[in-house]
């Protein structure tokens, strides 16, 4: 899975691999592209929409928020896209009251991104997290999904303590239908990171569950990317 914006090289590479090899994320201005331009991308193997409120170091209104999450969606529906965002769990308080009508499935990265400071919340409750109740409340719309990624952007703790709670309760509730493990490739500003001990952890925290791990790592991302297994077992994108 390839994030890319409308010229970068991520692009090429689904036009050497073809869309039954490669799915793609682009960043675009929903208010100017044409839809002429998303069916090409598509056809390249483009699958969904990124929206990263937190790299840009972008605040918004309530109203410019859903704005711009209601003029994606419009782009990405008849293409069946999924809008992935990268926004403050905050947020998600904001989100939870619209997300129904935008018709489109959601993937949220890292975790949802909660804010973990030790001064604002009980470490062992993970619902004293701001916007945590609202991303379980989101979750059961049936549309959302969360990614296990980059715990190293979320977590004050190498040993992730912090975040256990939070990871135990989304495995609890939704683990074998909306979350998905990723990579976080190429782990920017951590480069020559290994995620061996983070593969570990989500595998510990799936208690070893062969089925939930299944899930984690690979059933739940074909659900969300649509794609389907072939009769052998394995994945056929």
């Amino acid at each position: 899975m390839a994030m890319t914006t409308p010229t970068s090289s991520p692009l090429s590479a689904l036009r050497q691999l073809g869309d039954r090899r490669a799915r793609g994320i682009v960043a675009f201005d929903p208010y100017t592209t044409s839809s002429e331009t998303l069916q090409q991308w598509h056809r390249l193997g483009v699958r969904g929409v990124r929206i990263n409120l937190k790299f840009v170091g972008a605040t918004m209104d309530r109203s410019t928020f859903e704005r711009l999450l209601r003029r994606s969606a419009h782009a990405a529906r008849p293409l069946s896209w999924v809008i992935q965002l990268h926004i403050p769990m905050v947020l998600v308080d904001w989100l939870v009251e619209f997300a129904a009508d935008l018709d489109v499935k959601i993937c949220l990265d890292h975790f949802g991104s909660p804010d973990l400071s030790p001064s604002l919340i009980d470490t062992t409750d993970p619902y004293s997290i701001a916007g945590f109740r609202s991303l379980v409340d989101l979750l059961a719309q049936g549309k959302t999904y969360v990614k296990f990624s980059a715990p190293y952007r979320v977590s004050h703790d190498t040993a992730l303590g912090d975040l256990a709670p939070l990871a135990l309760e989304l495995l609890r509730v939704v683990g074998t239908t909306r979350l998905v493990f990723a990579t976080d490739w190429p782990h920017t500003r951590f480069n020559g990171l290994s995620i061996a001990p983070f593969v570990q952890q989500c595998i510990e925290w799936c208690k070893h569950d062969r089925i939930l791990i299944d899930r984690l790592f690979q059933g739940n991302a074909e659900d969300l990317w649509a794609v389907n297994r072939t009769t052998s077992g394995t994945s056929n994108l």
